[in-house]
């Protein structure tokens, strides 16, 4: 699926070419099972790693998220965007691959942008996930439940 996502995103895939890929399937093992699966394709993911936990979130039945929420600052004269949000309850997921929010100048930034969110959205609940938590999903769901009200 990240595949599909990142071809999307990237504009290398239409909507129109997601539409013809079934026929292409016809006759190659599993094509019942992918086919099933086209209609999650979603070009606003940004990363393999955002794909992951959306997958993961839509698996465990969690209602669909938005994908690159804006929160609007207008003060600053810019908007953020949040990975995954949820703003009916004000739910945000940053998923942080390592190579770009590892570096001491990121992790700064990412505490900046995150303590404006939290001034922009009082109550935001941002949870971050990174690889290591999608390879045990109860690692993202357990708290992302939590934040939702979901049993």
């Amino acid at each position: 699926m990240s595949v599909l996502d990142s071809a999307l995103h990237q504009g290398l895939l239409s909507q129109g070419d997601l539409l013809a890929i079934p026929a292409h399937l016809s006759g190659r093992p599993h094509a019942p099972r992918a086919r099933a699966w086209l209609h999650l394709a979603d070009g606003r993911a940004e990363s393999p790693l955002e794909t992951r936990v959306r997958l993961i979130c839509l698996d465990d039945g969690l209602p669909p998220p938005l994908l690159q929420w804006r929160i609007l600052d207008p003060q600053q004269g810019r908007s953020y965007r949040i990975d995954l949000g949820w703003p009916t309850h004000l739910v945000g997921v940053e998923a942080d691959g390592k190579a770009p929010h590892s570096l001491p100048q990121a992790l700064y930034q990412d505490r900046s942008r995150q303590n404006r969110l939290a001034t922009l959205l009082p109550g935001l609940t941002l949870l971050r996930f990174t690889w290591s938590d999608t390879h045990h999903p109860p690692s993202v769901l357990r708290p992302l439940r939590q934040a939702l009200g979901c049993p």
